[in-house]
């Protein structure tokens, strides 16, 4: 899970917190 994380931090830039929404919406859909 954190692998995944700093992947996709690196590569969109994110600080973290707009990643924890992307997260909750996919758990969500």
């Amino acid at each position: 899970q954190r692998y995944l994380e700093n992947q996709l931090r690196k590569a969109f830039g994110f600080d973290g917190t707009p990643l924890r929404l992307v997260f909750k919406t996919r758990g969500e859909s």
